[in-house]
């Protein structure tokens, strides 16, 4: 180490700023001896330069505290050793999380020429760091930060040729040399890649950076290769870092000036720009906008200078000036808008306060009545318990029962499940049974149809019966009376035809007289007019005579018309009688042909009747033989059908299952897709798919854990993404676990009669565990529901208890009514 008292640069890019102790350098730094300066190459005297880095990503907070690091972080110096310090940390581009706050320790010799690297602290920290007695330590793993692994110098200001300047530390690294060696070069070469002017590094233009000396003149042009790693720290017990290197992290940021004063950068060899440069190491953490890092030589003695605190809004104090370095000085609106608030709040307190005094004293005053309360409650309590004993016990029995009644019901599965191969022979039997139901009750409705109406007709032909004896007493009767008719009509018919021969006989005779007479009177008309001719004397004598004869024979004239009408008469009445007589007798004949079809009808429908009463008998035999076995089937069929019934439901809630099931798989799948194709950030899958379990554990947790169906997304922003596309597509519905917006679970095992379902889960990935957390919480797993209600209730805390065979026992309603 070559001694000097003159010059100090000082680089710093750690964080968290490691402790230095001010009388030892740790035995894990490197000290780097600069190269000798080229004798011709200019160098300013009295120069100083200080490049501090703050990194803003978390710090860890074993080993050695940030408050004692900012307290003894102090640059070693002697009047003979002044070193130069390059510690090299993760770079990154982000604001503090919090406002931060700094201090500057300075020598109290040449304190112009002397510095303390500044060490910063989080205002979160702090107050962490108040209460670390009770908080627990975090782990000693980091994320991968950026470090400076070496630097290259190619015919670079005082640098001719190539010039490697390191390897450095991860940690914490000293460049150290002589006044004129080329420390504050090694400040300009990082400068010279970040991209600052050549006035920043002391030269009025480019050209000037390049190597000129008597040995190299007229160099074409000048490089700077920045080797960047990046590495993962750990704190080992003692508080010392240990730093691993990420495989294939190394960067390397170039950047080439030529003697027509222009440049060119490089990434990795590759040529590249300004912008993409500046962007790359912005987004790395180097801070490129506000310099925070860089402290020029002749600015240290004027912010030594400057007082601590400025007294007006528009002089500038310490304070100020580093709150300005470190981009806290935003939130002074802020903090004094909070001041008001505070102030507001003070006098809510106020008011508060006295509305708690005016309530504790009428608290005071019901402090009686508050302990007949809780003693009414206590006994309440003592009252509900043992109710809850009572239900317990009750429900033991319950549970007995109800698994004696499993294993009998198992009995019965298991003998329907050797009954399932006959069940279609008994379906077939049970629809031939049916159909011979069916058939014999459509026999019996037509037998009764038939068996009413034939009595029916048997009614109608014993009325019919009725009415014809009824007619044949009355044709009897009126036969008799025809009888005795006819045969007084035959007497009538034999003295009217003896009357009639008599008159016949008479009439003859008559006629005969007649005749004679009519000849007689012709002969006499003859004689009579021979006689008048001759005799007209006579005439009127004979005329007179025949007048008396005419009037003799006039009565007889008049009987024998009346014995002509006679005669006509009965001869009518005769013709009548005997057409009276035909009829009757045909009516008879008639009458006596339908009462002897009658009684064969009769005597055909009584044995048909007989054979009807016999066959309706039969049937009613076999009615009642069906009866019995269609009361034995269906009393089966009533058992198969609630069986079958069961079946069902449990065939439509496996259908139900397996479709949504299946619409679970088809929304997975599409978001699945969705984040392969690159359109969806931040999305991890379903919940049950991102961590394992033991398998005899499957159903309790399926029971228990409820949401592991649901999927898991980093923000809000990207569940809104995944439901506007669900929506979109017709995918169905799904529920969201956002990791972003979960409080902060105490996740560490705790103290349970029964082990945690939620430890039996290993997750894909540790941010995962709050997602199951928030699912199940302290939920327990119990290997019975004796054990589970055991465990449930029988201690001081109520517990959420699922069994092995998905039985839950949830203790969220502790009153029992």
């Amino acid at each position: 180490m070559v001694e000097s008292d003159n010059e100090i640069d000082a680089i710093s890019h750690n964080v968290p700023l490691k402790a230095v102790p001010t009388n030892e350098f740790p035995a894990h730094q490197q000290t780097t001896k600069m190269p000798d300066e080229d004798p011709a190459s200019p160098s300013p005297n009295d120069s100083f330069e200080a490049l501090t880095s703050l990194n803003n990503q978390s710090t860890p907070t074993r080993g050695t505290s940030r408050m004692q690091s900012a307290a003894t972080s102090r640059i070693v110096t002697s009047p003979t050793k002044v070193p130069s310090i390059l510690s090299t940390s993760p770079l990154k581009n982000r604001l503090p999380t919090s406002p931060t706050r700094g201090r500057v320790s300075m020598s109290p010799t040449k304190a112009a020429r002397r510095v303390s690297v500044i060490g910063l602290e989080s205002l979160q920290d702090l107050k962490r760091r108040r209460l670390s007695s009770d908080a627990k330590p975090e782990p000693d793993v980091h994320e991968p930060r950026l470090v400076i692994d070496h630097l290259l110098l190619h015919n670079f200001k005082s640098y001719a040729g190539d010039q490697i300047i390191g390897p450095f530390n991860a940690s914490f690294s000293a460049v150290v040399g002589p006044n004129g060696s080329g420390k504050s070069n090694v400040i300009d070469s990082l400068l010279f890649v970040f991209g600052f002017r050549a006035s920043k590094m002391r030269q009025s233009k480019l050209s000037e950076l390049i190597h000129n000396s008597e040995s190299n003149m007229a160099l074409p042009e000048c490089r700077v290769d920045v080797h960047f790693k990046k590495v993962i720290e750990t704190f080992t017990g003692d508080g010392d870092p240990v730093s691993e290197e990420v495989p294939g992290s190394s960067l390397k940021i170039s950047r080439k000036a030529f003697r027509n004063n222009s440049s060119k950068y490089f990434i990795n060899d590759r040529e590249s720009n300004f912008t993409t440069v500046t962007n790359l190491l912005r987004k790395e953490g180097i801070d490129l906008d506000h310099k925070r890092f860089l402290i020029l030589q002749g600015e240290v003695e004027s912010i030594a200078q400057m007082k601590p605190k400025a007294e007006n809004k528009n002089d500038d104090g310490l304070l100020e000036y580093l709150e300005d370095i470190i981009g806290t000085s935003e939130y002074k609106d802020q903090i004094e808008q909070s001041l008001l608030k505070i102030d507001d709040l003070n006098d809510a307190c106020t008011k508060k306060g006295d509305l708690f005094k005016i309530t504790e004293t009428a608290k005071k005053e019901l402090e009686g009545s508050k302990d007949e309360a809780l003693l009414f409650l206590k006994k309440e309590r003592e009252m509900l318990e043992k109710k809850t004993f009572f239900y317990k016990y009750s429900l033991e029995d319950e549970e007995k029962y109800l698994v004696e009644q499993t294993a009998e019901l198992n009995e019965v599965k298991a003998k329907l499940n050797n009954d399932n191969s006959s069940r279609k022979g008994i379906k077939n039997k049970e629809k031939k049974l049916n159909d011979e139901f069916n058939h014999a009750t459509e026999k019996m409705r037509q037998i009764d149809e038939k068996i009413n109406s034939l009595k029916k007709a048997h009614k109608m032909i014993e009325k019919s019966k009725v009415t014809m004896n009824e007619q044949i007493k009355h044709m009897e009767n009126k036969k008799k009376k025809a009888t005795k008719v006819l045969e007084k009509s035959n007497n009538t018919t034999r003295q009217a035809q003896n009357s009639l021969t008599r008159f016949e006989e008479n009439l003859v005779d008559y006629t005969k007289q007649v005749t004679d007479l009519d000849e007689q009177l012709e002969v006499e008309k003859e004689a009579l007019e021979e006689i008048k001719l001759e005799l007209s004397d006579k005439t009127k004598e004979i005329s007179v005579q025949i007048e008396e004869l005419q009037q003799k024979l006039q009565p007889w004239k008049i009987k024998l018309d009346q014995k002509d009408g006679e005669i006509t008469l009965k001869e009518s009445e005769m013709s009548m009688l005997q057409s009276k007589l035909d009829d009757l007798q045909e009516e008879a004949a008639h009458a006596k042909k339908r009462l002897q079809e009658i009684g064969e009808l009769l005597k055909t429908k009584d044995e048909h009747k007989e054979y009807l009463e016999r066959e309706r008998k039969h049937v009613r035999e076999q009615i009642a033989a069906g009866d019995d076995e269609v009361g034995e089937a269906r009393g089966k069929l009533r058992e198969m059908e609630s069986e079958l019934h069961a079946l069902r439901q449990r065939a439509e809630e496996a259908k139900a299952n397996v479709s949504n099931a299946t619409s679970r798989n088809r929304v997975l799948q599409a978001l699945v897709h969705l984040k392969d194709s690159g359109r969806l950030n931040g999305f991890h899958g379903r919940l049950g798919d991102l961590g394992v379990i033991d398998d005899k554990y499957d159903v309790a947790v399926s029971t228990g854990g409820g949401s592991l169906d649901d999927y898991v997304v980093d923000t809000v922003e990207c569940a809104q993404q995944c439901i506007q596309y669900m929506r979109n597509n017709n995918l169905g519905f799904g529920k969201f676990i956002v990791l972003q917006k979960l409080r902060k679970f105490n996740l560490g095992r705790i103290d349970t009669p029964v082990p945690r379902l939620f430890d039996l889960i290993t997750p894909s990935d540790p941010r995962y565990a709050p997602a199951f957390y928030s699912s199940m919480y302290d939920t327990l797993v119990a290997k019975d529901m004796s054990e589970a209600n055991r465990v449930a209730f029988g201690g001081r805390r109520r517990w959420r208890v699922v069994t092995l065979d998905g039985k839950l026992v949830d203790t969220s309603v502790e009153k029992i009514n």
